[in-house]
């Protein structure tokens, strides 16, 4: 990528421009989105743990009340419960999928080592701060790509996380009103 656009023709510059104000503006975003990314993966991890804690104690309880002598689990509870347990599964399934390690673009090394070259190296500077900066701002454009379907998977996976816990609440509320018999 980064040699195509070293190919590229470009009209000459002046000493002072604003090339320099533009990488700075591309190398925060880059660093803002690779915060985003970690954010994503650390809340995706917050997602799996919470969920096999929740699930655990679901059947801890769920263990501890069916114990009871004549204690009877109606089938809607039965239901309730079931969709709650999928869908906390589903919830973790998806705390992993934001942690899958998606393939980040960046400059590739052989573009990179090809610069040092002298015919590169003494090259005006001008065009090789453009050329550079469109470099990675492609890199920027892959890497939000990426965490949009983090974002939106991490998005999912509370969701169901939270459907998850109204399940568990409606069973909760069944079998302390008595209402399913």
């Amino acid at each position: 990528m980064l040699g195509r656009l070293l190919r590229r023709s470009t009209p000459g510059s002046s000493p002072a421009t604003a090339g320099p104000i533009y990488r700075e503006l591309i190398e925060r975003q880059l660093a803002e989105e690779d915060t985003r990314k970690a954010s994503f993966e650390q809340r995706g991890i917050t997602v799996i743990t919470s969920s096999g804690v929740l699930v655990s104690l679901l059947f801890g309880i769920g263990a501890l009340v069916t114990s009871a002598k004549g204690f009877f689990v109606s089938d809607h509870v039965r239901g309730l419960l079931a969709a709650a347990v999928g869908a906390f599964a589903l919830a973790a399934i998806a705390g992993i999928v934001v942690n899958l390690p998606l393939r980040y673009s960046d400059v590739h090394a052989d573009d990179l080592e090809r610069l040092v070259q002298p015919r590169w190296w003494g090259r005006p500077a001008d065009p090789a701060a453009r050329r550079a900066a469109e470099a990675r701002v492609g890199v920027l454009r892959r890497a939000r790509t990426i965490n949009a379907v983090k974002g939106s998977t991490l998005f999912t996976s509370i969701i169901l996380e939270a459907v998850a816990i109204g399940l568990v609440a409606a069973a909760v509320v069944l079998i302390l009103t008595g209402w399913w018999k």
